[in-house]
């Protein structure tokens, strides 16, 4: 999970929280948990039923967050085309919030479960009424809601990582409710006080939206160019400055070995290309140091990957024929590790001396597997 991922969807959450659909209907949520008028609402009741809200909101988020990260495995194959129609909705949504935009059928609130919820002041009412809550549109909501999903869908690596980020998503709108639950008696107050400053918090939302939707689209435009059939992570490598060490000794990471000039190794190695199966091929060289630190990582995650249907392929480069297949694959440097699909399409790359997360990362979006040494 993304160190950086974290803070952005918390505040994300308290955005949301503070949006003109949410923050001032507070009051009127607060006194609906407790059954009475926060002036008369018992402090430890109402945080009790407010609690319950939360965990049932929270709870719901949870699992459209690992529904969205599994969605986001099923569509690995169309992942540009997912990740360009995010950037577009972002930009649309953001549109909206700055007030640029409308869309009508967008601006209406849908939470048909919130009428079907019974004695919401008792704990299991106010359970369920956070997850009707949660299971409803609204226009302030809903595309906040949709970028963090959107987000998790791309970039969450199993169920359990989508689940957190939809946990964070959750706290982030739910503890500033657990705060004013606390002191209810002062919450109508604070909230008008606060309202204040909705319009601004509302703009601070679209902008934020448009932001991500353009740094979504500008990461397509940066991967892949507008024509040609390779895929984005291959374009990418092959269009990326390779940092070369000619002698071949540096300890740095990310350095790549050049390609002989010519092969140097008597006799040649057996290099199986199997037509109809998925490849995973390593260009290396025996005189290659950073070939050598990489094998050990590459082994580990290739066996703990017990659900990985890929055939594992090490090429020499200082051989003839792996030389050819370099040449084939378009290779400028070792070790270099291609992915293939069982058409031979190349699904992703990578160059140089990788972490292991960054690895299984790799081996995630080639094939739709977790592999985690």
């Amino acid at each position: 999970m993304s160190s950086l991922s974290i803070p952005a969807i918390f505040a994300a959450g308290v955005l949301t929280f503070a949006s003109p659909c949410v923050l001032p209907l507070i009051p009127i949520y607060l006194a609906t948990l407790a059954g009475s008028s926060l002036d008369h609402a018992r402090p430890r009741r109402t945080l009790l039923v407010a609690s319950a809200f939360a965990l049932g909101l929270s709870l719901v988020f949870i699992v459209l967050g690992a529904l969205s990260s599994s969605l986001g495995a099923l569509l690995l194959e169309h992942r540009l085309a997912v990740t360009v129609a995010s950037g577009v909705l972002m930009l649309l949504f953001g549109a909206r919030a700055l007030g640029l935009l409308r869309v009508r059928g967008l601006e209406r609130d849908a939470r048909p479960g919130l009428t079907r919820v019974r004695t919401v002041s008792s704990v299991l009412g106010a359970f369920l009424f956070g997850a009707a809550f949660a299971l409803g549109w609204s226009p302030c909501i809903g595309p906040v809601l949709a970028a963090v999903l959107t987000h998790t869908a791309l970039h969450a690596d199993t169920p359990m990582t989508g689940a957190a980020y939809l946990a964070v998503y959750a706290a982030g709108l739910s503890l500033p409710l657990l705060v004013l639950a606390a002191f209810a008696a002062r919450a109508t107050t604070w909230i008008r006080r606060a309202s204040r400053a909705i319009p601004t918090l509302e703009k601070l939302t679209g902008a934020a939206l448009v932001a991500v939707g353009v740094w979504t689209l500008g990461g397509v435009i940066a991967e892949r160019p507008l024509t040609g059939e390779a895929s984005g992570a291959a374009v990418a490598a092959r269009a990326a400055p390779l940092e070369q060490d000619e002698s071949c000794d540096a300890d740095a990471p990310g350095h790549t070995c050049a390609l002989p000039d010519a092969p140097t190794v008597e006799g040649e190695a057996e290099h199986v290309v199997l037509p109809g199966r998925a490849q995973l091929i390593e260009f290396g060289a025996h005189d290659c140091p950073v070939c050598r630190r990489m094998r050990p990582v590459v082994d580990q995650l290739v066996s703990a990957c017990t659900e990985l249907d890929a055939h594992v392929l090490h090429v020499d480069v200082a051989t003839a024929s792996g030389r050819a297949l370099a040449d084939r694959h378009n290779v400028r440097g070792t070790p270099t590790f291609v992915m293939l699909d069982e058409q031979g399409k190349e699904k992703a790359r990578l160059l140089g001396e990788n972490t292991s997360e960054a690895f299984g990362a790799a081996l995630e979006r080639a094939f739709g597997v977790s592999c985690w040494g």
